[in-house]
């Protein structure tokens, strides 16, 4: 119980996936060196953003902490970074799920939304949301531009789905 009456909670595992490293030592290193990540994105034009610099993690591979590829190809990269985050927390902590700690003693609380989303997967749904004047238009969006799209779409642009695949593959 903590000072309030209320139950006490304990942060025992870090999981960083940063461009800084993936550890919380070599990220600790890199920032006291004073190094930095932060450049001109390679996979957009940053051009109409007030910020021109952003801090990529080009050597992610998804594959290591999901290693189903049909499952895999249903994620979105802020989902995947979610898994491999939530896992080295798990590593971090020691905590073995079902093992260590009862799968239902153990929380999962995250905020996300769709920043890692590439337009090319979600153009067509714009496309053919729009109406004669370009503008987003409610019915068409849902009678035709939903039968347009490929279903696992809403696998990628729902903004719980990366807490579910963190959830699947941890077993929590």
């Amino acid at each position: 119980m903590n000072g309030r009456g209320g139950p006490s909670i304990v942060i025992t595992g870090v999981g960083l996936v940063t461009p800084l490293g993936r550890c919380p030592d070599e990220v600790l290193r890199s920032m006291a060196a004073g190094e930095t990540r932060a450049a001109r994105p390679r996979g957009f034009d940053p051009g109409p953003f007030a910020c021109h610099l952003c801090a990529e993690i080009p050597d992610f591979d998804g594959e290591q902490y999901v290693p189903e590829p049909k499952t895999l190809r249903l994620m979105n990269r802020d989902a995947q970074l979610a898994v491999a985050a939530a896992r080295l927390a798990l590593v971090d902590a020691g905590v073995e799920v079902g093992r260590t700690y009862p799968a239902e003693d153990i929380a999962l609380y995250g905020a996300t939304g769709l920043a890692g989303l590439p337009l090319a997967e979600v153009s067509r749904l714009v496309r053919e949301s729009a109406g004669p004047d370009g503008h987003f238009d409610l019915s068409r969006f849902g009678d035709t531009a939903l039968k347009r799209v490929r279903p696992v779409l809403a696998f990628k642009i729902l903004n719980n789905m990366s807490i579910c695949f963190v959830s699947i593959f941890t077993g929590i």
